[in-house]
């Protein structure tokens, strides 16, 4: 597998391993072709892994559940894309150049998994990434101590969350931004990780607003 269909996977496991950490469980909401999932294994070989997606991924290395994971229960359209399976999404697609197929998944809230004492949470859902973390703010991320989300500042679809809101949500979650990676200047688009307080290490942040925050709220 090339190193560019890993990038993410493996800046988020080259970071752990800088910062002196490792989860024991990644969850994931929206795993579309999971490259990621091999640097996981390579890195943690004992990891649990649970996947969410409305598409049935194959060969999933964990343990997978067929739904949409918003802040919401019942069933809700979802929108695929013909071949471009990790850009479907549940917001109408702007462009109908590609088949767009549209299917009725089920929808569950992360509140409704049992959370993780030490839980890494990868978001790349498309824009559902606000909607997903909502459904886990009384219960899930109580146990997630690291989160990487993948946020669009100019999206293809109009009404995807704004990287703002994503970021004030988990500001006041008690999550500090702490690097970027995977970016795409002409979407604005980047992948970002946030982590609980005891995790944040000043030496590897990228961002001195996040530092500043951190000798301010939480140094001691």
């Amino acid at each position: 597998m090339s190193r560019i269909k890993r990038r993410s996977g493996n800046a988020v496991t080259e970071f752990c391993s800088l910062i002196g950490w490792e989860p024991s469980l990644v969850f994931q909401v929206g795993v579309g072709r999971h490259d990621e999932t091999d640097c996981f294994l390579e890195k943690w070989p004992e990891v649990e892994l649970i996947g969410c997606d409305p598409i049935q991924p194959s060969n999933y290395p964990g343990n997978f559940h067929q739904c949409l994971i918003a802040d919401s229960f019942g069933k809700a359209p979802f929108y695929v894309l013909g071949g471009h399976k990790d850009g479907s999404s549940m917001f109408v697609p702007a462009s109908r150049k590609r088949p767009v197929m549209e299917i009725h998944a089920e929808v569950r809230k992360l509140d409704s998994f049992a959370p993780g004492s030490n839980c890494l949470l990868w978001l790349d859902c498309e824009g559902a990434e606000q909607s997903a973390l909502y459904s886990g703010r009384e219960l899930f991320l109580s146990g997630v101590k690291m989160i990487n989300v993948e946020m669009t500042g100019f999206p293809r679809v109009p009404n995807k969350p704004r990287p703002l809101d994503i970021h004030g949500f988990l500001e006041r979650m008690g999550f500090l931004k702490t690097w970027v990676h995977t970016t795409r200047s002409c979407r604005g688009q980047f992948d970002a990780i946030y982590v609980k307080e005891e995790l944040f290490d000043p030496r590897f942040c990228s961002d001195p607003a996040s530092h500043r925050k951190w000798l301010q709220n939480f140094r001691r």
